[in-house]
């Protein structure tokens, strides 16, 4: 194609100076001229590679063996990647925090009447937030909660650190044990057999008094004939009275838990009261004797039956008491009635 060309556009092309348009004019219509059709649509892009930037392909001044200087590249302004150098870099904006919360908007602020309470104040990004709480007001999930939470205190042991089994053992049959004796102090309290030793005093009178008219009414030791009918009448009525009445008593008590033996029983029996009626009868001064000695025993019986019931809390014992109390009164009424 050069071969063809006038010798001054082939030098101006040889030189690789900036070609004028009326040279460019002139190596366009050489182009249209000589070459053949299907080549003429590739004439444009010889002529911008060759002529008009000879500078861009290399092509025009390039020779075979010449070397390659090279050159910076030509920067585009219209790009914003790392190519441009000479350009601002585009800095993308990230967390310095990963755990922070993303901002959101603020709350729209509420009408407040003139004079009303200030609105409370938001918290702020990068405020420390309360604990128990995350930075957006939340709650922290429950299973690293132990990690805002105080620790709670060490549960204490009742029994002492290290002790061994035996020991253990006896800790607990003692604790049962006063558990036990409470249960059964609080039965004893409400069934009424808290006042045993009360109790016991009425039935040893009882067995005092039945002593003595026992003796008294028995055909064997003669001492009924020097009674007067009025006294004989009341021996017996006193030794079925009270005995019925013991009998009531003792199983009160054995029903709450106190059973008395029959020694036990017979202790205010006194000896030196059978001595004194035996000096009686040979003294022809039986009857009196027995009177002020069955006057004296039956004064000690209502006292002791004052003191049980005053003592009893059960309904059924106090029950008992005020019936034997009757009794007592209605012996002592019989036996001061005129003689007969």
């Amino acid at each position: 194609m050069q071969s063809t060309l006038p010798a001054n556009l082939q030098r101006q092309m040889g030189s690789g100076a900036h070609m004028s348009p009326q040279a460019q004019r002139a190596i366009n219509a050489h182009m249209q001229k000589t070459m053949p059709a299907h080549l003429k649509q590739y004439a444009g892009a010889y002529m911008e590679q060759q002529v008009v930037n000879p500078g861009l392909a290399g092509g025009g001044s390039f020779t075979p063996g010449s070397t390659v200087r090279p050159h910076a590249p030509v920067p585009d302004r219209m790009r914003l990647d790392h190519s441009n150098v000479s350009a601002g870099q585009y800095d993308a904006q990230f967390h310095h925090d990963l755990f922070a919360p993303d901002q959101t908007a603020a709350a729209p602020a509420q009408y407040e009447a003139p004079g009303g309470p200030p609105p409370a104040p938001q918290p702020q990004s990068g405020q420390p937030s309360q604990p128990g709480q995350n930075p957006a007001g939340g709650s922290y999930d429950s299973e690293y909660s132990f990690i805002m939470e105080p620790t709670p205190p060490p549960r204490r042991n009742l029994l002492p650190t290290g002790s061994s089994m035996p020991i253990r053992a006896a800790l607990v049959g003692g604790g049962v044990l006063l558990l036990l004796i409470f249960f059964l102090v609080i039965k004893g309290l409400l069934s009424g057999g808290g006042n045993s030793a009360s109790l016991l005093s009425v039935a040893q009178d009882q067995q005092a008094i039945i002593h003595i008219v026992t003796s008294t009414t028995s055909s064997q030791n003669g001492q009924q004939a020097a009674l007067s009918a009025t006294n004989q009448n009341f021996a017996v009525t006193a030794q079925l009275t009270l005995t019925s009445a013991q009998q009531e008593l003792l199983t009160y008590m054995q029903k709450n838990g106190k059973k008395v033996k029959t020694k036990t029983l017979g202790l205010k029996i006194n000896t030196m009261t059978d001595q004194q009626l035996t000096a009686a009868a040979t003294n022809s001064t039986y009857d009196a004797t027995f009177k002020q000695i069955m006057q004296t025993q039956l004064t000690d019986y209502q006292t002791a039956i004052k003191q049980a019931y005053q003592q009893t809390a059960g309904a059924k014992g106090r029950k008992l008491l005020n019936d034997d109390y009757k009794a007592s009164q209605l012996l002592l009424t019989q036996l001061n009635s005129p003689s007969s």
